[in-house]
């Protein structure tokens, strides 16, 4: 849905306007205008599919589990930094922190055994 409202409402329908918007809010918080994170914003859809799909027939083996899933976390804490609100970056901080010391503290996950 987010991505349909984005292109529908704001870009109207064009990469080129995706790319640029992406680049003057990657440039307003870093000061790198580039708009190349709108191709890590397609991988996501394709990973996520992918995931939906393998999830409702299998499940991951561990590695790759943390390898997908690890991705989209970083993805979506990452855009949330980069175009939400300022006080946003400190939730996001605070729940990045949080995520990772789970994942350290738990993230001994040993696979099934069959």
């Amino acid at each position: 849905m987010h991505v349909w409202a984005a292109f529908e409402y704001v870009h109207q329908w064009s990469h080129t306007a995706a790319w640029q918007h992406t680049a003057e809010q990657t440039g307003n918080l870093t000061g790198w205008y580039w708009g190349g994170g709108i191709w890590f914003n397609y991988l996501f859809l394709i990973v996520w599919g992918i995931d939906v799909a393998v999830t409702w027939k299998t499940k991951w083996p561990v590695r790759a589990f943390i390898a997908v899933h690890g991705y989209l976390a970083f993805i979506v804490l990452n855009a949330t930094a980069v175009f939400g609100p300022t006080w946003w970056r400190a939730v996001m901080l605070i729940a990045g922190v949080a995520l990772g010391g789970m994942i350290w503290k738990n993230g001994r996950v040993k696979p099934d055994k069959a």
